[in-house]
Protein backbone atom coordinates (compact mmCIF):
# COMPACT_ATOMS: atom_id res chain seq x y z
CA UNK A 1 0.00 0.00 0.00
CA UNK A 2 1.33 3.77 -1.28
CA UNK A 3 1.55 6.31 1.56
CA UNK A 4 -0.94 8.76 0.84
CA UNK A 5 0.52 12.12 2.21
CA UNK A 6 -1.32 15.40 1.31
CA UNK A 7 0.79 16.57 -1.83
CA UNK A 8 0.52 19.96 -3.88
CA UNK A 9 0.73 17.61 -6.86
CA UNK A 10 0.08 13.84 -7.25
CA UNK A 11 2.92 12.05 -8.68
CA UNK A 12 2.71 9.59 -11.06
CA UNK A 13 3.06 6.59 -8.84
CA UNK A 14 -0.10 7.85 -6.99
CA UNK A 15 -1.86 8.17 -9.76
CA UNK A 16 -0.98 4.52 -11.66
CA UNK A 17 -2.00 3.12 -8.21
CA UNK A 18 -5.78 5.48 -8.47
CA UNK A 19 -6.23 4.33 -11.93
CA UNK A 20 -5.02 0.69 -11.09
CA UNK A 21 -8.58 0.10 -8.10
CA UNK A 22 -11.41 -0.93 -10.38
CA UNK A 23 -14.10 1.49 -8.13
CA UNK A 24 -12.02 4.12 -9.70
CA UNK A 25 -12.47 2.38 -13.56
CA UNK A 26 -15.81 2.15 -12.63
CA UNK A 27 -16.44 5.14 -11.92
CA UNK A 28 -14.35 6.98 -14.82
CA UNK A 29 -16.70 4.03 -16.75
CA UNK A 30 -19.87 5.48 -15.45
CA UNK A 31 -19.07 9.41 -15.56
CA UNK A 32 -17.61 9.00 -19.44
CA UNK A 33 -20.68 7.17 -19.99
CA UNK A 34 -23.21 9.92 -18.92
CA UNK A 35 -21.33 12.50 -20.13
CA UNK A 36 -21.45 10.80 -23.61
CA UNK A 37 -25.13 10.36 -23.34
CA UNK A 38 -26.53 14.26 -22.32
CA UNK A 39 -23.79 15.26 -25.10
CA UNK A 40 -25.82 13.33 -27.60
CA UNK A 41 -28.93 14.65 -26.06
CA UNK A 42 -28.03 18.14 -25.92
CA UNK A 43 -26.87 17.73 -29.75
CA UNK A 44 -30.48 16.36 -30.48
CA UNK A 45 -32.07 19.43 -28.58
CA UNK A 46 -30.23 21.70 -30.12
CA UNK A 47 -31.03 20.38 -33.84
CA UNK A 48 -34.96 20.49 -33.00
CA UNK A 49 -34.45 24.19 -31.51
CA UNK A 50 -32.58 25.25 -34.73
CA UNK A 51 -35.45 23.26 -36.90
CA UNK A 52 -38.58 24.83 -35.57
CA UNK A 53 -37.22 28.56 -36.63
CA UNK A 54 -36.26 26.91 -40.38
CA UNK A 55 -38.45 25.10 -43.18
CA UNK A 56 -36.97 20.90 -42.94
CA UNK A 57 -36.48 20.01 -46.31
CA UNK A 58 -35.87 15.87 -46.69
CA UNK A 59 -32.53 14.77 -46.94
CA UNK A 60 -31.65 12.44 -49.71
CA UNK A 61 -29.23 9.98 -48.23
CA UNK A 62 -26.62 8.25 -50.39
CA UNK A 63 -26.05 4.95 -50.27
CA UNK A 64 -23.50 4.31 -52.62
CA UNK A 65 -23.15 1.24 -55.11
CA UNK A 66 -22.48 -1.88 -53.17
CA UNK A 67 -20.08 -4.78 -54.13
CA UNK A 68 -21.09 -8.37 -54.56
CA UNK A 69 -17.87 -9.49 -54.11
CA UNK A 70 -17.18 -10.52 -50.54
CA UNK A 71 -14.09 -9.39 -49.48
CA UNK A 72 -12.08 -8.74 -45.61
CA UNK A 73 -12.50 -5.21 -46.60
CA UNK A 74 -15.96 -5.36 -48.29
CA UNK A 75 -17.06 -7.21 -45.10
CA UNK A 76 -15.74 -4.26 -43.15
CA UNK A 77 -17.29 -1.68 -45.03
CA UNK A 78 -21.01 -3.80 -44.88
CA UNK A 79 -20.40 -3.68 -40.98
CA UNK A 80 -19.37 -0.04 -40.81
CA UNK A 81 -22.37 0.87 -43.60
CA UNK A 82 -24.88 -0.77 -41.02
CA UNK A 83 -23.64 -0.03 -38.17
CA UNK A 84 -23.44 3.55 -39.46
CA UNK A 85 -27.47 3.03 -40.81
CA UNK A 86 -28.51 1.56 -37.12
CA UNK A 87 -26.66 5.00 -35.37
CA UNK A 88 -28.51 7.00 -37.72
CA UNK A 89 -31.79 5.15 -36.90
CA UNK A 90 -31.32 5.80 -33.36
CA UNK A 91 -30.11 9.60 -33.84
CA UNK A 92 -33.80 10.10 -35.94
CA UNK A 93 -35.66 8.77 -33.19
CA UNK A 94 -34.20 10.05 -30.56
CA UNK A 95 -34.81 13.61 -32.47
CA UNK A 96 -38.01 12.53 -32.78
CA UNK A 97 -38.55 12.28 -29.01
CA UNK A 98 -37.13 15.44 -28.66
CA UNK A 99 -39.53 17.03 -30.98
CA UNK A 100 -42.18 15.55 -28.82
CA UNK A 101 -41.46 16.70 -25.85
CA UNK A 102 -40.50 20.36 -26.99
CA UNK A 103 -43.98 20.61 -28.59
CA UNK A 104 -45.72 22.29 -25.85
CA UNK A 105 -42.88 24.39 -25.01
CA UNK A 106 -42.11 27.67 -25.94
CA UNK A 107 -38.71 28.31 -28.15
CA UNK A 108 -37.32 30.67 -24.98
CA UNK A 109 -37.86 27.22 -22.96
CA UNK A 110 -35.90 25.07 -25.15
CA UNK A 111 -33.08 27.69 -25.16
CA UNK A 112 -32.99 27.34 -21.65
CA UNK A 113 -33.10 23.96 -20.99
CA UNK A 114 -30.37 23.52 -23.86
CA UNK A 115 -28.15 26.23 -22.00
CA UNK A 116 -28.40 24.40 -18.85
CA UNK A 117 -27.44 21.04 -20.89
CA UNK A 118 -24.31 22.64 -22.23
CA UNK A 119 -23.21 24.01 -19.06
CA UNK A 120 -23.82 20.44 -17.24
CA UNK A 121 -21.23 19.27 -19.60
CA UNK A 122 -19.08 21.44 -19.85
CA UNK A 123 -18.55 21.27 -16.02
CA UNK A 124 -18.96 17.54 -16.04
CA UNK A 125 -15.60 17.39 -18.87
CA UNK A 126 -14.14 20.10 -16.50
CA UNK A 127 -14.51 17.91 -13.27
CA UNK A 128 -13.32 14.88 -15.25
CA UNK A 129 -10.17 16.61 -16.53
CA UNK A 130 -8.64 17.66 -13.26
CA UNK A 131 -7.39 14.20 -12.83
CA UNK A 132 -4.96 14.58 -15.18
CA UNK A 133 -4.56 18.32 -14.77
CA UNK A 134 -3.16 17.38 -11.69
CA UNK A 135 -0.74 14.88 -12.55
CA UNK A 136 2.83 15.88 -12.74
Amino acid sequence: MMNFRFQEYFSLALLSHLWARPGWIGYFILITSAIVIQYISNTQLEAVYHARSEIAFPSNSNTGMRSSRRTSSGRVKMAWTRLSEAWGRGQNALQGLMERWTENKGDKTVAWILGIGWACNGGAMAGGSLVFAKAT
